[in-house]
């Protein structure tokens, strides 16, 4: 008899043994889900607005991205300050680090860099009448281009190709193009 009750003593305390083990489980992952869960809270909660600004006019100089991008930043501060190339044209891409409590939040945002100020162009001549047929050179009538943020443009494989371009598409006109009232190059 007295071995039976051994016998049932040591299951009785191999079962509050294995349920301790397994309440002991259930806690250790309800924490860490319970961590995971207000972590993921903070992060969705660190939030950064920026003002209707997706393009940045090419060569502006000091442009302050804190100022002029960032409209807000809620429940984070700003890790690093993105650095912004405006003498590059296209696309680029500034990722923003907020951080709060020790975590981080990686965001992108993507700005146009374009530039719209046209050269001012400087013509030997305001006007040139030409016959129909002739050939034309542009570049020959161009006495200065000045680009407003990059100053004098010298004469560099762009010029030359669109110098080429205009040309070849003036020389493409066929005389039946042309009416007779119409003025072939002016200021162009």
């Amino acid at each position: 008899m007295k071995k039976i009750k051994d016998y049932f003593m040591k299951r009785k305390k191999i079962c509050i043994l294995g349920t301790c083990i397994v309440v002991f489980m259930i806690a250790i992952i309800g924490y860490f889900y319970y961590q995971n869960a207000q972590k993921q809270k903070a992060l969705e909660s660190m939030k950064i607005t920026f003002n209707d600004v997706t393009e940045i006019e090419y060569g502006t100089k000091d442009y302050d991205i804190e100022k002029e991008l960032v409209k807000e930043v809620k429940k984070a501060k700003i890790k690093d300050i993105p650095e912004i190339d405006t003498m590059k044209i296209g696309e680029q891409t500034l990722q923003f680090i907020l951080v709060n409590e020790g975590l981080e939040k990686e965001i992108d945002y993507k700005i146009l860099i374009k530039d719209t100020k046209a050269p001012e162009i400087k013509f030997k001549e305001d006007k040139i009448e030409l016959t129909v047929g002739d050939e034309f050179d542009i570049k020959a009538n161009i006495e200065s281009v000045k680009d407003p943020i990059d100053g004098d443009i010298k004469e560099n494989d762009k010029v030359l190709e669109l110098n080429k371009k205009a040309t070849e598409e003036y020389n493409k006109l066929k005389k039946e193009d042309i009416k007779n009232d119409t003025k072939v190059a002016e200021k162009s």
